[in-house]
């Protein structure tokens, strides 16, 4: 709750001014993994939580070592969106929740 009310009150770019100042102290690493699905698993519907025994499947790592110049037009060009048309909304149904 702390956090919530010290990010009201932060610079409306408070999280890109923390990560300009982590990378500068080094590069930051983030660990992708993969929590596959057993057998009767329910993958259409994320608010089911899977037993703990899944086989967990590193993926590879995202390492960031530097801040685009220009960041916000390089975040409109990478921009995600859920409506992508490569994103079938039939094949994914949590999209649609």
């Amino acid at each position: 709750m702390r956090l919530l009310r010290l990010s009201r009150r932060a610079d409306p770019n408070y999280l890109g001014a923390e990560i300009r100042h982590r990378v500068s102290t080094g590069p930051i690493d983030f660990v992708q993994l993969l929590q596959l699905a057993n057998s009767g698993d329910r993958i259409d519907d994320p608010s089911i939580a899977w037993q703990e025994l899944r086989r967990i499947v590193r993926l590879g790592v995202i390492r960031v070592d530097r801040v685009s110049a220009d960041s916000e037009a390089a975040e409109r060009q990478l921009l995600f969106s859920s409506r992508a048309k490569w994103i079938r909304a039939d094949v994914t149904p949590m999209l649609e929740r």
